[in-house]
């Protein structure tokens, strides 16, 4: 089990299991941000809007000071994307 700065030293690294975990971590706030209800989005098209906000986090991630920052930065490119 990854701690949040452990996780977000390997994710700067590009390591490959902290990507599968962070996913894990943060798919559902993907995913919610992605189904708010004014986007009226099948469940299908939210889960490849809350996919495209993970991608979408790979080039920020170095400017992240914390893991705590993810969350909200995700479920805001997934809204918006929606």
């Amino acid at each position: 089990m990854w701690t949040d700065p452990e996780l977000l030293a390997a994710l700067r690294q590009g390591d490959e299991e902290a990507w599968d975990e962070a996913f894990r971590r943060l798919y559902p706030s993907a995913f919610a941000g992605a189904k708010h209800p004014l986007a009226a989005l099948t469940p299908a098209e939210a889960e490849d809007v809350a996919i495209e906000a993970l991608t979408l986090l790979l080039p920020k991630i170095k400017q992240i000071a914390n893991f705590d920052e993810l969350r909200p930065l995700v479920i805001t490119i997934a809204s918006r994307k929606a």
